[in-house]
């Protein structure tokens, strides 16, 4: 017996509908749906719950070869997307450095590449990063919201409460005005992105 008939036979001997068991378990009862027809698979801390559930064995549940391929090659991707999003988050950190002091000093070629360089790493950064699940408590998010803002407005103090960069306006006509000042305020809300990826995603240390 696959793993979506299991399921499906493990809610009905509790006479549970999709809808309760989607309540207890924190999701959507399409995906109770999806996981009974075989479209897709729960994760694994997600079996165990359901195991706790059904009030039915762990080897019971995972007894099938595909299925266990499945999970080996889930934790082969999880692996390498951690792998990737460690990286991406060092390399932020550095690039982040780099920008705050392209305020001051020019880098010459690299002062072009900085900007292009740090949104990539972000978008890097968060389309592989797991641990969503630590913002599903409201008072972190409300904080992690509110510490957003403060950067954002230090960082357009720092960008636009130093004097020397109106010089760069002098004699310059309104088109390159208007690009100029899109172009750090769109770089201020990346910089701002990445120092909340610093504070607020920082990979936790696996316990041993």
């Amino acid at each position: 017996m696959e793993l979506n008939e299991k399921l499906k036979r493990g809610r009905k001997n509790k006479e549970l509908t999709q809808q309760q068991v989607a309540e207890q378990l924190h999701v959507s009862r399409k995906t109770i749906s999806g996981w009974e027809n075989g479209r897709t698979y729960p994760d694994i801390s997600t079996v165990v719950k359901l195991c706790d559930l059904y009030q039915v064995s762990l080897d019971d549940l995972l007894r099938d070869d595909h299925l266990l391929e499945h999970y080996a090659q889930q934790d082969q991707r999880d692996t390498l997307a951690q792998k990737l999003s460690q990286f991406s988050y060092y390399f932020g950190f550095v690039l982040l450095m780099m920008c705050y002091m392209s305020f001051f000093v020019n880098w010459g070629v690299l002062t072009q590449w900085i900007p292009t360089l740090l949104p990539i790493d972000l978008i890097i950064f968060y389309a592989t990063f797991l641990d969503w699940a630590r913002f599903k408590k409201k008072r972190k998010l409300i904080l992690a919201i509110i510490v957003f803002i403060v950067i954002l407005h230090l960082n357009f103090f720092i960008e636009f409460g130093n004097p020397s960069i109106y010089s760069k306006f002098s004699g310059q006509d309104t088109a390159y005005i208007l690009s100029f000042s899109f172009a750090r305020i769109s770089l201020i809300f990346v910089m701002s992105f990445c120092a909340e990826m610093l504070l607020f995603f920082r990979h936790k240390r696996r316990k041993k």
